[in-house]
């Protein structure tokens, strides 16, 4: 039997319950190779609003030139690639640089480029053999470019997860997130960013929850001293009458 149609009905189904759900618009398209392959190497792993965002908004700022693959190896000359990204780790520098000569290796230059490429299954394994590139990542190079799927992060399992079903397989996961785009009539990369944008607010909702104060700690602290001496003194006090008994042994006959 085929779980997919049940389990997107069940997915549908406790969206429709949510009062707070809301549908939003899928990610802004850059029209800009060095922002798109930014946004892709640095998402993994990383805060997107703290620590990609800020970065992928400088590129565009810093370079509006690198808006073809071409130049950004242009650009790749006079600063290297850490630079270009503001990133001090090696790998996403290094992965950045793998994908640009990946593209270029491709004839990709442009956004058009790319979303055509990505678009033919055959060029995906291209971009999934260099190290760093998962399946998530491939998935989410298209909807920056425009390709309507989603990418199953921790954000759509855990949603999953809430909704009752059970976690499998990538693959799994990606068709119930798609079917039950379809089901709901929003497009795939619309829904994906909608769970998103949804389950960061929950966990920024859980972040703001004050912690204890030292004053309440102390207060918890002093009532189970408090509760401990209680039960010191009814030992005591058990033991005292115990102590008073008379005991009257049996007189032989």
């Amino acid at each position: 039997m085929n779980v997919v149609p049940q389990d997107a009905e069940i997915l549908a189904s406790y969206v429709r319950s949510l009062s707070d759900f809301t549908f939003v618009a899928a990610m802004d398209r850059y029209n800009h190779m060095g922002a798109i392959v930014a946004d892709a190497v640095l998402q993994a792993n990383n805060r997107y609003n703290a620590t990609v965002k800020p970065r992928v908004d400088q590129i565009l700022a810093q370079y509006p030139k690198a808006c073809t693959t071409s130049s950004i190896l242009d650009a790749l000359q006079s600063t290297t690639a850490t630079e270009f990204l503001d990133w001090k780790g090696i790998d996403r520098a290094e992965r950045f640089y793998q994908v640009i000569k990946l593209f270029k290796s491709e004839g990709v230059e442009a956004e058009a480029d790319l979303q055509e490429w990505l678009s033919q299954d055959s060029n995906l394994p291209k971009l999934r053999a260099i190290n760093g590139i998962g399946p998530k990542t491939v998935d989410y190079f298209k909807i920056l470019v425009g390709i309507s799927t989603s990418a199953i992060d921790r954000h759509l399992k855990s949603f999953l997860g809430m909704a009752g079903l059970k976690l499998r397989t990538y693959e799994y996961e990606q068709s119930v997130i798609n079917a039950t785009a379809d089901i709901l009539g929003k497009d795939r990369a619309c829904f994906d960013h909608s769970i998103w944008q949804y389950m960061s607010e929950r966990d920024e909702e859980i972040k703001i929850i004050p912690e204890p104060s030292l004053e309440l700690l102390m207060q918890l602290i002093q009532k189970v001293l408090e509760n401990q001496q209680e039960m010191r003194e009814d030992i005591r006090e058990i033991k005292n009458r115990l102590g008073r008994l008379d005991f009257c042994p049996a007189q032989a006959s």
